[in-house]
């Protein structure tokens, strides 16, 4: 098994940062500032001793990425839902759109992505919703 494949197969468990990522952004945000003030503690306690200073510098090396991810993770989130409610808000109008480039052969992501939905969660529930009604042909 090549490592593309291993990296795509869905039956093996992720890894340490595949599943950091499948926390909800608050643990993950949480976890920052817990492993944060573990190392900053000691640090404070006593700021002349390298092995606190060590400690503070391991603690800052996993929390900063830690709680980027969390934060990515919830605006990820933000706009997911914002696109979300706009599609819903405009269902009949992509309807429209997405049969006539259905007609025309063009790719549906296209015409959405030109319709200003930058998640790609999103394009492919729009896509679902509106060939779910329209099943004259699947995607």
């Amino acid at each position: 098994m090549s490592a593309a494949s291993r990296d795509l197969d869905a039956t093996q468990p992720p890894g340490f940062v595949g599943s950091i990522q499948l926390l909800p952004w608050r643990a993950q945000v949480g976890a920052a500032a817990l492993v944060l003030a573990t190392g900053l503690v000691p640090f404070a306690k006593l700021p002349s001793s390298l092995g606190a200073l060590g400690l503070f510098a391991v603690a800052l090396a996993a929390s900063v990425p830690l709680g980027w991810s969390g934060l990515s993770a919830r605006r990820a989130g933000l706009v997911d839902a914002a696109e979300r409610e706009r599609a819903l808000a405009e269902i009949d109008e992509l309807r429209g759109a997405i049969e006539a480039a259905r007609a025309r052969g063009a790719a549906i992501d296209r015409v959405l992505t030109k319709r200003g939905y930058t998640s790609a969660r999103i394009r492919r529930w729009i896509a679902r919703e509106v060939c779910a009604a329209s099943p004259k042909r699947p995607l």
